[in-house]
């Protein structure tokens, strides 16, 4: 199962808009205190570091375990969340309104863990509950199965090429009756306006450009592991 690069980015996007809470000025620490210890462990591997303001504790992910570990200022820490689904730890966010973590995961063959199907099939994002740990959500972006992008003038009465939605495929019977723009454009804009406050992309015009036919498909897996091979290269060649 593969889709187009654009696509993907376009889904993670969202997913990540819809369940994140921007951060107040009071949620934010410096991560220089002089009284944090080491954490001693082998082959931790940390990912990515946040800080929970609602505890005081740093949190962090292991890439090699796929573990997120609750760290406190002296050094003294637990396994805060060891969810079999997660492969690795690729990065984590800490979402202090919504009291949830979002954890970043896929199979890149170098953890201590293997997917179903083996390394670069696999990509997901995990949701947990700030507090305790314990799972909410956990979305395999492997699930999602865009179909590309196509000319349409659903929206606007206008022919461009956009990303096919749920949207495009209901009014695709009644495209040819559609009015022209701007009435169209006109008819829709309410449809459009309570899919960007809901965060739902499948009523909103998402498109494309011209550049669409140049994306190459790929599995999410694939382009994580790619995304994490340029920025190695990128910090060993500056």
């Amino acid at each position: 199962m593969t889709f187009g690069l654009k696509t993907i980015l376009l889904i993670y996007l969202f997913v990540m808009a819809a369940f994140v809470a921007p951060a107040t000025a009071a949620d934010q620490i410096a991560l220089n205190d002089p009284t944090l210890e080491s954490i001693h462990t082998g082959a931790l591997y940390p990912e990515g570091i946040e800080y929970n303001p609602k505890t005081g504790k740093f949190l962090l992910c292991s890439f090699r375990e796929g573990v997120v570990y609750e760290v406190s200022s002296d050094g003294t820490y637990r396994r805060l969340i060891e969810d079999e689904r997660l492969i690795t730890g690729m990065g984590i966010r800490v979402d202090v309104a919504r009291n949830r973590l979002l954890v970043v995961t896929a199979d890149v063959d170098i953890s201590v863990r293997r997917s179903a199907k083996g390394p670069n099939t696999f990509a997901a994002l995990g949701i947990y509950d700030l507090s305790t740990g314990k799972p909410t959500h956990f979305i395999n972006l492997g699930s999602l199965r865009p179909e590309g992008e196509k000319h349409t003038r659903v929206f606007s009465g206008r022919v461009a090429r956009g990303i096919v939605n749920d949207f495009v495929r209901r009014m695709a019977p009644f495209e040819t009756n559609a009015p022209e723009y701007p009435v169209q454009n006109w008819l829709t804009q309410p449809i459009r306006k309570a899919a960007a406050l809901a965060k739902d992309a499948d009523a909103l015009s998402l498109w494309a450009g011209q550049a669409a036919p140049l994306t190459k498909r790929t599995s999410a897996a694939e382009l994580m592991l790619r995304l994490i091979q340029e920025t190695v290269a990128s910090r060993q060649h500056p």
